[in-house]
Parts: structure tokens; C-alpha cells; sequence
């Protein structure tokens, strides 16, 4: 009982995670903000009557007796208002309702079309899920934010508190249930999985997949230690003096992928929620001294 009231008053203490929840909130607007406008010229195809993608009858749509047909017609509004939503995020306009709105269009354009989104898009659903909780305006807001009209301090420092620690779960079960997926594969367990990865030609990011993948003890050595880095992350990255070099193996391993695989959005989603394994302290001394960017001024 009284490490349960310690937690808590912990959690009401204070925004432990301000200013990095900050900094993800303005890096998540502008990921969201690229992946939207590079479907853009695609946008009919995707989402409107006229998409070569079949609608999912089995979709929350059904349940809720929503005319999918009305969406699609207005396929270009609900891209508009989404576009303004996430520049009103970035610039912590509108607060936790803009987050909200982003929230239900995310799932509304994921749902209109649910063939092409993949763990990246589903991982930064989830994330924005969080975000329409977490106190992530204390600093890069447009605004100040009048404290006549906040809501209790403790009570909104332990729910910004408990959805950024929700982050860093997810990220944690995120990788764990990548690891239990793979374990079904035999590619996997016989440690030939990257090999056949970089034969695939929608994988082929360099020249050099092709030599690395007739190297055995590449081959061999990736595989297991993919396996071991996703399936023991959600236990090791909990002590303080693994933390550092873990997270550092988890920035080359994503690198890695996002270079050799071309697989793009779920390496920057699934980097974002990495530094708030730290204190805010260390992040921002690590921009101020070591990045040279002095911006950390709170609003």
C-alpha cells in the first residue's frame, strides 16, 4: 500500500515527461503531416468510391451504422480538416481536443482504406491514442496556457504521467509481440530469415543486400540477434545502466532497416517514443550541450 501511494504521488508530483512529450508531439505532427501529403496525389485511389481497394465490411463502420459511401464522398474534407488538425498540433493549438480530432480521422482514413496501412501506421494510431491524454504543451506552444482554466495540477500531471508511461509500454509490447510473431516462423528459428529479407526485391534497399546476404555469419548473427534484441527490450530497458546501450542498438538497428529494407514510417514511429526512457533533465541537457540548440524555454 505504500508503494502504491508513493507512485501516485509521484505521478501527481509533477510532468515528469514535459518537454520531451513536447518535442514528440511536434515530431509526431510533422511525420503524420509527410505520410498524409505523400498520399496525396494518391488520395482518390486510396479513399474515395472510385478506390481499386475493396472496403472491409467487418470495420467498425458497420457496427456504428455509418454510411462508408458519405465518407468517401468526402474523402477531400476529412483530408483537409485533418491537414489543419495536425498543424494546430504541432503548434499545441487546441490542446488535447486537436489531439482527439487527429485520433478519430486517423482511424476514420485507416478504416476507409485497410488494406495499405501497415505496423507503422497502427503504431502511430496508438500513440496518438496516448497523446489525447498527455500534457505535451508545456514548452514549443504557440500559446500560453491560462491557468485560470487548467484543470486540477495532480490530477492532470498523473494522467499526462500515466499516458506517457503508456507510450513506453506499448513500444515495450510492440516489440515483444514482433518477437512471439517470429518465433512461429521456421526462417526465424533456423536463423535464415534475413537472408531470404534481403533476396526479396521490395527489400533491396542497397547494392550491397545481395553480398551481406551470402554472408553466413551475417546472416546467421542479424537473425538471432534481432529475435534477442526484440524479445528481452520490454524486460532489460527497465535498468538504468542498460538503458543507454540498449537504446543505442535499437536507433542502428531501425537505421539499419530503414536503409538496407526501405521500410520507412515504422522505424521513425517506433524511434519516437525512445526518449522518454529518459529523465527530461538528460534530454534537455543533451540539446542544449551536445546538440547546441537552446530552445528550452517553457511557456
Amino acid at each position: 500500500m505504500i508503494f502504491i501511494n508513493n507512485t501516485i504521488n509521484y505521478l501527481q508530483a509533477k510532468n515528469h515527461k514535459a518537454f520531451y512529450l513536447a518535442f514528440m508531439r511536434v515530431a509526431m505532427g510533422i511525420f503524420l503531416l509527410k505520410e498524409i501529403v505523400s498520399k496525396f496525389p494518391y488520395a482518390s485511389i486510396l479513399y474515395s468510391n472510385q478506390s481499386i481497394f475493396k472496403f472491409n465490411d467487418h470495420s467498425g463502420f458497420v457496427a456504428l451504422d455509418v454510411d462508408v459511401t458519405f465518407l468517401k464522398n468526402y474523402y477531400q474534407l476529412i483530408l483537409g480538416v485533418y491537414i489543419l488538425a495536425i498543424l494546430f498540433f504541432i503548434f499545441g493549438i487546441g490542446k488535447r481536443f486537436t489531439a482527439f480530432i487527429i485520433f478519430i480521422l486517423i482511424l476514420v482514413l485507416q478504416k476507409l482504406n485497410n488494406t495499405t496501412i501497415n505496423g507503422g501506421d497502427k503504431m502511430a494510431r496508438l500513440l496518438m491514442f496516448y497523446f489525447v491524454f498527455a500534457n505535451a504543451y508545456e514548452f514549443f506552444s504557440y500559446k500560453k496556457t491560462n491557468k485560470s482554466l487548467q484543470p486540477n495540477t495532480t490530477t492532470n500531471n498523473l494522467i499526462s504521467n500515466l499516458a506517457a508511461y503508456s507510450m513506453m509500454l506499448q513500444l515495450c509490447l510492440a516489440y515483444f509481440a514482433a518477437f512471439i510473431n517470429k518465433l512461429s516462423s521456421p526462417y526465424w528459428l533456423n536463423g535464415t530469415a534475413i537472408y531470404y529479407v534481403f533476396q526479396t526485391e521490395a527489400y533491396q534497399g542497397t547494392r550491397f543486400n545481395q553480398v551481406l546476404s551470402h554472408s553466413n555469419f551475417f546472416v546467421y548473427s542479424i537473425t538471432y540477434f534481432t529475435l534477442f534484441f526484440e524479445g528481452s527490450f520490454a524486460f532489460l530497458i527497465w535498468f538504468k545502466k542498460l538503458r543507454k546501450p540498449l537504446l543505442i542498438v535499437g536507433f542502428i538497428l531501425h537505421f539499419s532497416i530503414y536503409f538496407l529494407m526501405m521500410i520507412y514510417n515504422l522505424q521513425i514511429i517506433f524511434l519516437l517514443p525512445y526518449g522518454l526512457f529518459f529523465a527530461d533533465s538528460e534530454i534537455q541537457y543533451f540539446f542544449k550541450n551536445k546538440l547546441r540548440l537552446n530552445f528550452t524555454v517553457k511557456n
